[in-house]
């Protein structure tokens, strides 16, 4: 497993915003 916050950050952004949108 890579280290990259930024990534990680990003993936968990898009996560979230994804199941938002799904939820809505």
């Amino acid at each position: 497993m890579v280290r990259a916050p930024r990534v990680w950050s990003l993936v968990s952004f898009g996560q979230q915003v994804v199941l938002l949108r799904l939820r809505l």
